[in-house]
């Protein structure tokens, strides 16, 4: 499995999953972090712990009701611009964002186009600025101090 694949099925980024395999760093596993996520992502629960005690992790059962090789999501619902940016594009980073009572979720993917440096983290804050800005423009609502010009973008 790629690194680029597990964190994708755990929800998490590359990086997290290159910081995971470095042997350097030491984890704290007190409360919610990555390491469950990626965790969930391949074994049973309480995995993670029997790994750093020296044992074996417990590999996730089968779901008996998948049909062998079946891929687990059917993208075929996601807008097909989303699919073709997913699939031609390099992913730099992504987070899923729980919305609390609604029970929604927000996903947002942070990605380049192939071949190209990925961003730095100061134009990746700007960008999300940019957007945050953007969206606020197409609902009517402006934040104090901001310019209502469209060449802004």
């Amino acid at each position: 499995m790629t690194q680029k694949s597990l964190a994708t099925l755990a929800g998490v980024s590359v990086s997290t999953i290159q910081n995971l395999e470095n042997v350097e760093k030491t984890y704290d596993l007190r409360g919610p972090d990555k390491i469950r996520q990626v965790e969930a992502a391949l074994w049973e629960p309480g995995s993670v712990s029997a790994i750093l005690s020296g044992g074996e992790p417990t590999p996730k059962l089968a779901d008996p009701t998948a049909a062998p090789n079946e891929e687990p999501t059917d993208l075929s619902h996601v807008p097909l611009r989303v699919r073709h940016e997913l699939q031609y594009s390099e992913i730099d980073d992504h987070d899923i964002i729980d919305l609390s009572d609604s029970g929604m979720r927000m996903v947002l993917v942070i990605t380049h186009s192939p071949g190209a440096d990925s961003p730095t983290q100061d134009q990746i804050k700007r960008g999300l600025r940019k957007w945050s800005a953007l969206q606020r423009k197409l609902r009517n609502i402006t934040a104090h101090g901001e310019s209502d010009s469209p060449s802004d973008f």
